[in-house]
């Protein structure tokens, strides 16, 4: 799976900042490092309460395919932080979104 499925997986977790979805990508080296992580590691990174690590271990993506398909189905761009496409602006702000979704041409957000 692409890292923009991992990434709207954890974009749904409901976590009150997206400068903490860094931190953790940071500390799992990858989206797909820390979606496949079990909970001890989760754990072990002390960087989420119970609710979330309830929320991570589920693993439930199910809503993710759904999201993919309608973005397709309506020729949406699913443009992620690590994209050669995002923003560099918008990267360097403190809350920058983990995923842009973009209808029309994605390389104007890069001129």
């Amino acid at each position: 799976m692409h890292r923009v499925y991992y990434l709207l997986w954890l974009k749904h977790m409901g976590l009150s900042s997206n400068s903490k979805f860094l931190e953790a990508l940071d500390y799992f080296g990858s989206p797909e490092e820390l979606f496949e992580a079990d909970r001890e590691a989760y754990e072990e990174s002390s960087m989420f309460n119970v609710k979330e690590l309830n929320y991570l271990c589920l693993k439930d993506t199910s809503w993710v395919e759904k999201e993919i398909e309608l973005c397709n189905k309506n020729r949406v761009y699913l443009v992620d932080y690590y994209s050669k496409y995002y923003p560099p602006l918008l990267r360097k702000t403190p809350e920058p979104p983990l995923v842009l979704y973009v209808l029309g041409d994605k390389s104007c957000l890069t001129s």
